[in-house]
């Protein structure tokens, strides 16, 4: 139990649906900790027309490319019911959609390796947004299976909400899950001098993530959910301990 006057607060800067989704995990896990959503992203969806193609399978890298079908379902062609998909949450979103959903619960490279064991033998179509560090499909074309990439959804950059700035400024730890590189970098953009006595641990879901001036830096085990919520653990015992 942590102790009400120390209670670290957890501050998630996801875009809202994956905020909210974790948000839920962690009062379940940490229940004497608050929590402060304050999205760094928000999705701006696009429609682009999707050829007229026997697509084999659809390749999901995101919740938000997800996302970005159940909010256009006049793309003008169906997809197929196969979804290859970078990890369990996403997975779990294309399964709700309807899809036959299959995750590398991993990395892109964990995705790419999926999909290369499958040996699909028709078209991938490959959903994404604007912003990629990896362009799969260009990966999978090289390794010679055909995919066809359309960017279907943007993240623009928001500003910390009222309420995190003041859970910034109010003298409690603040640990931070970050789920993304983009987002550690708005979030450095946002914090170049953090206040004065602010106790900040950043735990990354990954070592592509960079640190911030003066926050702690944690790296989770493997890059999902889980190890991110084993990480807080960890770092709530630390800060616990007399």
């Amino acid at each position: 139990m942590v102790p009400q006057s120390r209670a670290p607060v957890i501050l998630l800067t996801r875009p809202a649906p994956q905020s909210e989704q974790f948000a839920a995990a962690v009062r379940v896990r940490f229940p004497d900790c608050p929590v402060v959503l304050s999205p760094l992203l928000a999705p701006v969806y696009f429609a682009p027309p999707i050829p007229p193609r026997d697509w084999t399978a659809v390749i999901f890298t995101s919740r938000t490319a997800v996302q970005s079908v159940e909010r256009n379902a006049a793309y003008g062609a169906a997809l197929p019911k196969l979804a290859f998909c970078v990890g369990n949450g996403t997975a779990q979103a294309a399964t709700e959609l309807g899809l036959h959903a299959i995750s590398a619960d991993g990395t892109s490279e964990d995705l790419l390796t999926l999909i290369r064991d499958h040996a699909p033998g028709g078209p991938l179509l490959y959903l994404h947004g604007r912003e990629m560090r990896e362009d799969l499909a260009e990966m999978l074309n090289s390794a010679g299976i055909e995919t066809v990439s359309l960017t279907t959804y943007a993240q623009e950059a928001v500003a910390l909400s009222p309420e995190a700035i003041l859970t910034l400024h109010s003298g409690a730890p603040v640990i931070a899950p970050i789920f993304s590189p983009r987002t550690g970098a708005i979030l450095a953009r946002q914090l170049p001098h953090p206040p004065s006595g602010l106790t900040l641990c950043i735990v990354a879901i990954s070592s592509a993530v960079d640190g911030i001036a003066g926050a702690e830096m944690v790296v989770a085990r493997q890059p999902t959910a889980d190890a991110v919520l084993n990480a807080i653990a960890n770092k709530l015992q630390s800060l616990c301990e007399p």
